[in-house]
């Protein structure tokens, strides 16, 4: 789900979600797929995980996605009610 910049994933038979704030240059990278590119910089996705991984999430199909942030501005939380809760930058 969605609201304004930030984006988070909801968990089965929990209440916790996974928040993440991607900041001015986080990105998902999933194994095997080709990774964005941006004018100033390329994420190196050869060998796993990518360089500047913050978090990597292996899913039962065995998919793994990892959260990559070369500048490191994006943020990651857990929270309960995602939606209702304050911003993550405050």
């Amino acid at each position: 789900k969605r609201k304004g910049k930030q984006l988070w994933f909801e968990m089965e038979d929990s209440d916790i979600a996974i928040l993440f704030h991607f900041g001015m240059t986080g990105s998902f990278v999933i194994e095997n797929e080709a990774a964005p590119s941006y004018k100033s910089f390329k994420i190196q996705n050869k060998n796993w995980p990518p360089k500047f991984t913050k978090l990597e999430l292996t899913f039962s199909s065995g998919k793994r996605l990892s959260f990559c942030d070369p500048r490191r501005l994006g943020r990651i939380r857990l929270r309960i009610d995602p939606y209702n809760c304050s911003p993550i930058k405050e």
